[in-house]
């Protein structure tokens, strides 16, 4: 008599990988539901915002731009580059500061146009 464990070793290799996939699924699941409060965009009113980062940091604007999707997008820094931040304010109203770190330094401006 054959017994034939091939279709069966294949049912039991389906079953579990479709069981690792599952754990890994629940542990990436934890794992995201349990990110720190601080990896959320922090935001309010832009005066809220500025008014934040000039008291805590003593940071001031250095720079602003507009991004294609029609958010202005401002680098705040301390006079002495410390520290800086860069925050998008909506057309709804509300800033987010969204990147931050230390050692800003402006760059040299260079001459624009033709060559005298």
């Amino acid at each position: 008599m054959f017994i034939d464990t091939t279709g069966r070793e294949r049912i039991a290799a389906t079953r579990i990988a479709g069981t690792v996939v599952s754990a890994l699924v629940v542990l990436m699941t934890l794992w995201l539901g349990m990110r720190p409060a601080a990896a959320a965009p922090d935001c309010d009113t832009h005066a809220g915002v500025s008014r934040e980062l000039k008291r805590s940091y003593g940071e001031e604007p250095v720079a602003v731009g507009l991004s294609e999707a029609g958010n202005v997008i401002q680098v705040f820094a301390r006079d002495d580059g410390a520290s800086w931040t860069i925050v998008v304010a909506k057309a709804e109203g509300i800033s987010c500061k969204v990147a931050a770190g230390q050692a800003w330094q402006p760059l040299p401006k260079t001459p624009r146009g033709p060559a005298s």
